[in-house]
């Protein structure tokens, strides 16, 4: 009888240790797994992406110094980005900024740093400059909370928040907005 509870203790021991090990080792895991989280799955140097519609023609275009991409998010964060649009109207928007960011499940890039948006059409040049920007190149809009300067050639508008439409050729201001005017 004594050797029964002694093997009956000594397999409940046996038990314990084998769930304390366990735990123990998965400890060690979720630690690992949390610092793989932070690392990028893959990194990319001098990225250049071209988007061309049915007829060929080039409608978008994608520049970065770097890139990495998170697995993890979904996401890539892009160093010195700049994107080239073609609009409906054949006008030209480029925008650029010191990063960007790019969800895999969706075609806006948020932008930040030094956010410069500008018309690239010659005979009306217009510079749209901002810390942040949410563009989304394939409805040709743009927006932000943030402060903004629009300048063209004979004037400067200071405003906080905007939203901007291409195709439209329309821009919304929100808030606080005052216009300067320039005679030459």
């Amino acid at each position: 009888m004594r050797k029964r509870y002694l093997l009956l203790v000594l397999a409940v021991f046996f038990g314990m240790s084998l769930l304390a090990v366990e735990r123990y080792t998965n400890e060690l895991v979720t630690e690992d797994v949390h610092q793989s989280v932070d690392e990028p799955d893959y990194y990319g140097e001098n990225l250049r992406h071209r988007r061309f519609n049915e007829a060929g023609e080039l409608e978008q275009s994608l520049r970065a110094e770097a890139s990495r991409h998170f697995d993890q998010s979904g996401e890539s964060i892009l160093d010195q980005p700049v994107v080239e649009t073609t609009d409906a109207n054949q006008q030209r928007w480029q925008a650029s900024a010191d990063r960007g960011l790019i969800a895999d499940s969706d075609a806006e890039i948020r932008l930040q740093g030094n956010v410069l948006l500008e018309s690239r059409d010659q005979s009306k040049l217009m510079t749209i400059t901002t810390e942040s920007l949410i563009y989304n190149p394939d409805q040709s809009r743009a927006s932000t909370d943030d402060w903004v300067i629009i300048t063209d050639g004979t004037s400067e508008t200071r405003s906080q928040g905007l939203s901007v439409d291409t195709n439209r050729q329309r821009i919304e201001l929100k808030q606080h907005v005052s216009t300067r005017y320039v005679q030459e």
